[in-house]
């Protein structure tokens, strides 16, 4: 598993940080007949902001791990997710805006 977490530091300053954001990737093709040249992911995001936290899942196919890197792979976890993930709902008071 891949996590990527997302913290907001404000000015800085380290007391002050607090996680906002996390994705983690999950390989889905374990011994599968591409494997290991290409996979399927599970993404899972969350975004913290406070009262207003979302989950969201998704999946990312045929990932094709000899050629793209893992920042590739965060791309297209990001781009699997879709608008509805990535537009803010809640407060934004909440992220300190």
């Amino acid at each position: 598993m891949i996590r990527v977490t997302v913290e907001l530091v404000p000015n800085g300053d380290e007391r002050k940080s607090r996680q906002i954001g996390r994705m983690e990737i999950v390989n889905q093709s374990w011994g599968d007949s591409r494997w290991p040249v290409q996979a399927d992911y599970a993404v899972r995001c969350v975004t913290d902001a406070g009262e207003n936290a979302t989950v969201t899942t998704r999946m990312v196919y045929d990932h094709h791990r000899l050629r793209w890197n893992v920042w590739a792979l965060i791309l297209s976890a990001i781009a699997a997710l879709g608008e509805e993930a990535l537009v803010f709902t809640g407060d934004e008071r909440a992220l300190g805006a």
